[in-house]
């Protein structure tokens, strides 16, 4: 999914794309997992829809994030 993001944006998008998707399964995942009140091993959670979300965010957003976090 990476290699896809890579070819279609670029290597920047592979790098906000693999640093800021753990965020968003943060956000997702930690109060459901809260909510649930049992054992939270050997839960899986699939890590793909939160790449899309970020590179998603990157493809709408992302020049104007990069020239916030980087500027020239």
């Amino acid at each position: 999914l990476l290699a896809l993001v890579g070819a279609l944006l670029g290597w920047r998008a592979v790098l906000f794309t693999f640093f800021v998707s753990p965020f968003f399964a943060l956000v997702a995942v930690v109060p459901i997992l809260v909510a649930r009140r049992r054992k939270v091993v050997g839960v899986e959670v699939p890590y793909g829809p939160y790449l899309v979300a970020a590179a998603l965010v990157y493809l709408f957003f992302g020049r104007d994030l990069l020239a916030l976090l980087l500027p020239s």
